[in-house]
């Protein structure tokens, strides 16, 4: 059983993988392996990690593709390891990654994600995202603004991920599991420093509004946000402050979430507590 198994999903991904994959393994600490879902590829993602040549890295293959979804909860099921750590085939791993999230998973939280440098479209120079970290305890709350974590900076107790279901097949997939583990109890926290440069494309909609507005549409979705909402703030889909509050969602980009979080949080909770 490894300490860690970092995930990666990977679908016609041959012009950035082997840059992802090489600075995975640069971070990778002792006892550790990587593990690639190549889903459905037409292109030469196969040829270009076989050219690694690292026996700490296994591939797995789908003939056609099976949506992200599918392909982690396939690589989960996959590996034993008491860890695993998402990393996506575009992205750069920072030095000092998992030295400092297995350290913060030891000590902090059960779940740990990070800030990030976006570069690529759009960024005429690399940028750091805000150094605002959020422990367990604002991280509830925070996440009903919107998605301040990052996917590809994960890392998790095999463990909780189980006790949740793993990944669910929805729009927004990430954000469905964290909503799940928070309500869960899982204690989740964001550590301020970077540890993965982010790859932005052009073709991205996720920070678009109307795309979070038909996720959270989605009934998956949904019942995730409905459950944490009720728990942290104790409104259900009934009450008039649950659509003023999914309506604080659906426009808060990433940016504007940490605006939101530290304008509204006060009021929210002395609103709470007089219920």
């Amino acid at each position: 059983m490894p300490l860690l198994s970092v995930i990666v999903p990977a679908r016609n991904a041959e012009d950035h993988i082997g840059t992802a994959l090489r600075s995975t393994l640069r971070a990778l600490p002792d006892d550790s392996e990587i593990v690639v879902m190549d889903d459905g590829s037409s292109d030469s993602t196969a040829e270009r990690i076989a050219s690694i040549g690292d026996s700490r890295i296994r591939v797995m293959t789908h003939t056609t593709s099976q949506g992200v979804a599918n392909s982690l909860n396939e690589l989960i099921e996959a590996t034993d390891s008491r860890y695993v750590a998402r990393m996506d085939a575009d992205d750069i791993v920072l030095p000092g990654r998992f030295r400092a999230q297995l350290r913060a998973v030891h000590h902090r939280a059960d779940v740990i994600f990070s800030g990030i440098i976006d570069f690529g479209s759009g960024y005429r120079v690399p940028k750091p995202s805000i150094p605002l970290a959020l422990p367990p305890e604002r991280m509830r709350l925070a996440l009903l603004f919107g998605n301040p974590l990052c996917h590809s900076t994960m890392l998790a107790p095999r463990s909780a991920l189980l006790a949740v279901g793993g990944y669910r097949v929805c729009a927004a997939e990430d954000y469905d599991l964290w909503l799940r583990l928070a309500a869960d109890g899982q204690r989740i926290t964001r550590l301020r420093r970077p540890t993965v440069a982010y790859r932005h494309h052009a073709t991205q909609v996720t920070a678009a509004e109307d795309w979070a507005r038909s996720a959270l549409a989605e009934p998956q979705i949904r019942e995730s946000y409905s459950a944490l909402a009720h728990d942290v703030l104790g409104v259900t889909p009934n009450d008039d402050r649950f659509e003023e509050l999914l309506a604080e969602r659906i426009s808060s980009s990433r940016g504007a979430l940490y605006r939101r979080f530290l304008e509204h949080r006060a009021s929210l909770l002395t609103a709470t507590a007089a219920v």
